[in-house]
């Protein structure tokens, strides 16, 4: 086994740095609070979970693909679609997003 480099361990270091910044400010967009992805997506699923109504879920959702656009703009991430089936009392909802704007239901 060879030796890693002086180089190679500061590329490392500087390169998770630079990658947690990018998920902390990414998850933040989705889910302001949040500074790790995962812990975003599970807020803003507990939060898609808490609306009133396939409206207000819909807003909720909007809101949170806007997030994920910016933190793609942003470079903290790289979003090709979105998916979102939900079932409130007796209505379901199914939407998903594709990477090029398209909308289908």
């Amino acid at each position: 086994m060879t030796a890693v480099s002086t180089e190679g361990r500061i590329f490392v270091a500087q390169l998770t740095r630079d990658l947690t910044a990018r998920e902390r400010a990414g998850a933040a967009l989705l889910a302001p609070g949040t500074k790790r992805w995962g812990e975003a997506f599970r807020a803003f699923a507990h939060s898609l979970a808490k609306t009133k109504g396939p409206v207000h879920a819909a807003k909720v959702f909007k809101a949170g693909r806007i997030g994920l656009v910016e933190a793609q703009r942003q470079r903290a991430c790289f979003v090709n679609g979105f998916a979102l089936s939900i079932q409130i009392g007796r209505r379901a909802l199914s939407i998903q997003f594709g990477g090029e704007g398209g909308v289908t239901h």
